[in-house]
């Protein structure tokens, strides 16, 4: 039997179809960009997506806050990463929950409280829209589009 190349492997921790077993050997390689690969594949399990949220590699982390199997409990987590470039990162990214990038807002780091900002000034320009509820009182509310 040959021995898998790095391309290989890079291929199997981004499939969807590896099995778990085969993930986990995945994630624990030395290469990050292997496993920052399975962070981001959506068929890796939440217990080791809470692996690689520790990863010491912060690209490896933000792959994990991206995955779209990230539990919102792991996202807070993440949130509060001591680098801010997985901040950043997290705050750039529509598919947040609206309460992990209001939360980011108030970042400690300028730049990632203004990116969240930014980011949820375009979601409020696409996914909400404003509605009257009562017109002579003139109030409105935000619906989701």
């Amino acid at each position: 039997m040959r021995d898998l190349t790095w391309f290989e492997f890079y291929l199997a921790a981004g499939n969807p179809s590896t099995p778990v077993y085969q993930l986990e050997n995945l994630a624990g390689q030395n290469d990050a960009k292997i496993r920052r690969r399975v962070a981001e594949n959506p068929g890796t399990p939440e217990f080791l997506l809470r692996n690689l949220a520790v990863d010491k590699d912060p690209e490896v982390r933000l792959a994990v806050a991206s995955s779209p199997s990230c539990p919102v409990s792991l996202l807070r987590q993440l949130a509060r990463d001591l680098d801010p470039t997985v901040r950043f990162g997290m705050a750039e990214d529509p598919n947040l929950p609206e309460e992990i990038l209001l939360s980011l807002t108030e970042d400690e780091n300028s730049y990632v409280g203004h990116r969240a900002q930014k980011t949820l000034e375009k979601l409020g320009a696409s996914k909400f829209k404003q509605e009257p509820i009562d017109i002579f009182r003139g109030e409105t509310r935000w619906l989701y589009a």
